[in-house]
């Protein structure tokens, strides 16, 4: 008698780990990050001026925060909210009362000429705040 040479494959188990559906949500995650980190920064964006001695202020990052910004082209804004300076004034004035904040945050672009940060702090002391937090980037060594 003739015997079949042909051999039976073994049962249709793999034991190798199928890394493609794991990149997957890799990948979608990754995107989902990508998109949504620039959505979560409060404020304007501007090119902060480098310090050394920098205190890390943690609150400047809360939702609650009060921050006023100038960008390269000397546009005050309140929060993300564009403003000349009497409606900066009205808007900080009723920030004060009503939202009972007292400390300020002022970040301006390192482009800014001094005199117009100056004018700012000015204003925003004239409305009655006298914790005003300038926000920097830590200066790398």
């Amino acid at each position: 008698m003739a015997t079949s040479k042909v051999k039976h494959k073994a049962s249709g188990v793999n034991s190798e780990i199928n890394v493609t559906p794991m990149a997957d949500i890799m990948l979608v995650l990754l995107i989902i990050f990508m998109i949504t980190t620039p959505l979560l920064q409060k404020g304007i964006t501007v090119n902060l001026p480098k310090g050394r001695n920098v205190i890390e202020m943690p609150e400047a990052e809360n939702r609650e925060a009060l921050v006023v910004g100038m960008d390269r082209t000397m546009r005050l804004y309140l929060g993300n909210v564009p403003q000349d300076a009497a409606n900066l004034k009205d808007g900080l004035i009723t920030a004060m009362e009503v939202r009972q904040q007292d400390r300020v945050f002022l970040k301006c672009d390192q482009g800014v000429v001094y005199e117009k940060v100056t004018e700012t702090l000015d204003l925003i002391r004239e409305v009655g705040f006298e914790q005003i937090g300038l926000l920097v980037d830590k200066q790398k060594i």
